[in-house]
């Protein structure tokens, strides 16, 4: 089936396929992030993320240094298509047929990100937003450091909107999460695990600097 419609959750490294599309989604702020940080500062951060990667070790274990969040940094042509339709605020669309739920999440993984929730699917897309392991808070290749106050709040208003509801769990690192017979809870306990986990070190860390 062809392409109908393209959802980008953030800024980093936006690689497109060069196909026609009827609509091409993007978050409140992407265009001026993506161009930010991937035109005026992007030789100067992919060259630190091989160091933050280790992309050329990487490469001559064939795959076996591996950065925690994939195998290793993409490579290929970079573009950036112009967006048809710009989601400035929480709302849901129907696309091709298929209910989405869109959530703005500006200062997570990226300045402007966001999540999704398909409810014929009792699916949550999550972008960067979880991961099986902890994301940076603080990249050394340069990026902007990540809001873990607002990080927290984002996760768990989506535990508040659709904790009880959302059968499975998604992101674009690593393996998706489920409900099961034997943990009934899973999506939910995920989400709030990783809530917990970016909560304790922004407690902690003002903890430190103010004691």
């Amino acid at each position: 089936n062809p392409t109908r419609a393209i959802r980008t959750l953030h800024r980093s490294d936006p690689r497109r396929p060069g196909v026609l599309l009827r609509r091409y989604d993007t978050t409140a702020g992407f265009l001026e992030e993506a161009v930010s940080e991937n035109v005026y500062a992007g030789t100067a951060m992919s060259r630190r993320s091989d160091y933050q990667f280790g992309t050329a070790a990487a490469a001559r274990a064939h795959q076996g240094s591996l950065p925690g969040l994939s195998q290793i940094t993409p490579k290929g042509t970079v573009n950036l298509p112009r967006p048809t339709h710009v989601i400035e605020h929480d709302q849901t669309i129907v696309i091709d047929g298929v209910e989405v739920f869109f959530q703005l999440t500006p200062g997570t993984e990226a300045p402007a990100e966001m999540n999704n929730y398909f409810p014929q699917f009792r699916a949550l897309w999550l972008a960067d937003n979880t991961l099986a392991t902890l994301h940076n808070l603080y990249p050394i290749r340069g990026a902007q450091v990540r809001d873990a106050k607002a990080w927290v709040n984002y996760i768990l208003d989506l535990v508040h909107r659709f904790g009880a509801q959302a059968t499975v769990a998604f992101q674009a690192h690593e393996w998706p999460h489920e409900n099961t017979a034997e943990q009934p809870n899973a999506v939910r306990e995920y989400l709030l695990n990783t809530a917990a986990v970016y909560k304790y070190i922004h407690d902690q860390t003002l903890h430190l600097v103010v004691s």
